[in-house]
């Protein structure tokens, strides 16, 4: 059973644009501070969850760890182990200091670019 904590308003977990490298995703996001009955949220961390549909299922990538960041404070986290040339789906869930985790967050994407070939090497002319 999972705990639902208020999360993430809708448009709260954002991809951040400019990364030029392929296979490259930088997730961005603000902290939840409390708990869906509204009391205190102890954060612990954040787990991070990757799928190539937006109804998954769902792969967890990664997680940070939350304990003493400020809260509304934007957290980040980059995925560099994306696939070239497809679209992701991200989500992110919030884990209290009880081991409860939240309900996802809204689900972003991104279409991954594919990879730029080397130039051809050792051009000649005679």
């Amino acid at each position: 059973m999972r705990l639902k904590l208020s999360l993430f308003s809708l448009a709260s977990l954002l991809l951040i644009g400019g990364c030029a490298s392929a296979g490259t995703a930088t997730l961005s996001w603000i902290n939840p501070t409390a708990n869906t009955d509204g009391s205190a949220l102890v954060l612990a961390s954040i787990n991070i969850y990757r799928a190539a549909s937006a109804t998954g299922p769902w792969t967890k990538i990664g997680s940070t760890m939350a304990a003493g960041t400020p809260p509304a404070v934007p957290a980040t986290y980059t995925d560099t182990t994306a696939p070239d040339g497809v679209t992701v789906y991200y989500a992110v869930t919030a884990v209290g200091e009880d081991g409860m985790e939240s309900v996802q967050s809204t689900v972003v994407s991104k279409a991954m670019p594919a990879p730029i070939p080397n130039p051809p090497t050792n051009l000649i002319v005679k």
